[in-house]
């Protein structure tokens, strides 16, 4: 008899989910869920809907099909694939019983050569052949192959024989499509791709997360955006776009009137267009104004092509901003500039990520210092207003020159800061005379109590500790357990600069972890004293201050 506690089927979702979801990613737990299947009849349908969620391919549900319908045999290139076989007779609804019975559960599909399910890897047993896949879909013209799909990742798995027709999975219960094809994929699947994401509004009127990656060597205008189907898309929560044609300040104008868009993802587009309509003409008195984004990331050849989205946008409710150029800023473009655009564009009382990533293309090995332009304090003081900033992330070619009343004026802007990541190429920025010193790190200290992570160049030249003076007058940051000053050597006393830093950041652990990194071993006497002073102070509390003489 069934305990009345399996009659709640909240409970028993719980239970059956506890073996794994079937959503990409998560673990999934086959022998329970297939033990839940067939022990009693209150686990079967959930633990069944849970094994079929998540499909990498079409073979398993073919599978369900009878044998006298298809075959396993091998490809030219000797691969085991799944093809049709020559039917005797038409197919009857009895054919198809199990086929739905199962098919009917599939959520999430995708297509993985690797077989890579969950944290599984499981190998496939063979992709259907082009002939088997377009037959699924005309033997029953009216039907939906899998009417529960909520998840379609069209990627460059797909086999390129049938890729051209994968749009016909997609149903009105559709919510996340990533569409991602082959390189090699003709221009039939081009055209394909295009045309769904015209037809999506009335396919897939649902669709809450939209990710579309088109090669960038396509011609722009098979690639063209449909910014009237996507504006019809008004339950679009997380949109990203990736393609070789270019933004028009319309498609973002279409894109703000999105009522729910949160998220949005522009990467690799021709931005020098953004402001300018088809036929050439500007659009420099108007602004666009997104009511609802929270998160923006844009990426470019260049910062000046970002910022000419900023400058004709504006986001009342955006909290993270990320901003990407493969080249390192120029005197067109400072990062002054670029964040006096940020400051211009989003509101001060709601931002509070801000990562900047330039020179992403360029010579790791190169020593830019000599041939870019140096960034101050008084591109940072574009920032000071946000006062709620959490993260601020700059890695950039430009050498960074900051003293320390710059920095005090930073951490006093930011009391919220979390993390700070100051990451400058050119080598040795503390030669500069005004380069921070570890009286700088003291107003990080004192100013900002949440910072967790910093990565900071520093002149440690002269650290000084006394009985008499605190280092940082007293204050610490009882948060903060790494540090990393991947420039910077350590060129004074390191006893001396590990009790300062040991004063002002009393749970400091590790300086310079990072592996990908080299590191310089001149900070590892710093680390030990660093220990040895918290093992001395641990020694004190529980045993108190040993006898002086």
């Amino acid at each position: 008899m069934v305990h009345q506690a399996l009659t709640t089927p909240e409970l028993v979702r719980m239970i059956v989910d506890e073996a794994g979801s079937g959503w990409p990613g998560w673990s999934l737990d086959l022998p329970t869920l297939l033990s839940l299947a067939l022990v009693c009849r209150v686990f079967h349908e959930p633990a069944l809907d849970n094994l079929w969620f998540h499909q990498n391919g079409l073979h398993n549900v073919v599978n369900c099909l009878p044998t006298e319908l298809w075959k396993m045999t091998n490809d030219a290139s000797g691969r085991l694939v799944q093809t049709l076989r020559a039917p005797t007779r038409p197919t009857t609804q009895q054919d198809w019983e199990r086929f739905d019975f199962y098919a009917r559960r599939v959520g999430v599909l995708q297509f993985n050569s690797n077989g890579v399910v969950g944290r599984r890897r499981r190998p496939v047993p063979g992709q259907l052949t082009e002939k088997l896949f377009r037959w699924l879909f005309s033997s029953r013209p009216s039907h939906q192959l899998l009417p529960s799909l909520s998840s379609l990742y069209w990627t460059e798995l797909i086999p390129l024989e049938y890729s051209d027709s994968v749009h016909l999975l997609i149903g009105r219960r559709l919510s996340e499509l990533y569409i991602r094809p082959a390189w090699t994929a003709g221009i039939t699947a081009f055209h394909a791709i295009h045309t769904t994401l015209l037809h999506l509004p009335q396919c897939s009127p649902g669709v809450r997360k939209l990710e579309v990656d088109m090669p960038l060597d396509r011609d722009p205008v098979l690639h063209s955006i449909p910014g009237k189907a996507l504006m019809s898309l008004k339950r679009l929560e997380i949109l990203t776009l990736r393609s070789a044609s270019p933004v028009t300040f319309d498609i973002l104008a279409e894109l703000s009137a999105l009522p729910d868009l949160m998220t949005l993802t522009l990467s690799e587009f021709n931005y020098r267009q953004a402001v300018v309509n088809d036929m050439g003409v500007g659009h420099a008195a108007s602004t666009t104004l997104f009511r609802a984004l929270k998160s923006l990331r844009l990426s470019a050849s260049s910062m000046t092509d970002i910022d000419t989205v900023l400058s004709a946008c504006r986001f009342v409710q955006l909290q993270q901003i990320f901003l990407t150029s493969k080249y390192a800023f120029d005197e067109s473009k400072t990062l002054g500039s670029v964040l006096q655009s940020v400051h211009e564009c989003c509101s001060n009382a709601t931002l509070e990520t801000v990562e900047i990533f330039d020179g992403t293309s360029a010579d790791p090995d190169e020593d830019s210092a000599d041939v870019t332009q140096p960034i101050t304090a008084a591109s940072f003081r574009h920032l000071y207003d946000f006062h709620h900033l959490r993260s601020f992330i700059l890695n950039t070619e430009n050498c960074i020159v900051l003293d320390d009343d710059a920095v005090h004026e930073m951490a006093m802007s930011w009391p919220h800061l979390e993390c700070l990541q100051l990451f400058s190429s050119p080598k040795y920025p503390w030669r500069i005379p005004t380069a921070t010193t570890l009286e700088g790190l003291a107003h990080l200290a004192r100013y900002c109590p949440l910072l967790s992570t910093l990565i900071f160049d520093v002149d440690t030249s002269n650290a000084v500790v006394s009985p008499d003076v605190k280092p940082g007058g007293g204050y610490c940051n009882r948060v903060l357990r790494t540090i990393g000053c991947f420039r910077s050597p350590v060129s004074g006393d390191p006893a001396q600069i590990g009790a300062f830093l040991y004063a002002i950041f009393p749970n400091l652990e590790a300086i310079n972890e990072e592996e990908e990194i080299e590191m310089d071993d001149s900070w590892e006497p710093v680390v030990g004293t660093i220990e040895v002073l918290r093992i001395a102070s641990q020694w004190e509390k529980k045993y108190g201050a040993p006898p002086t003489d």
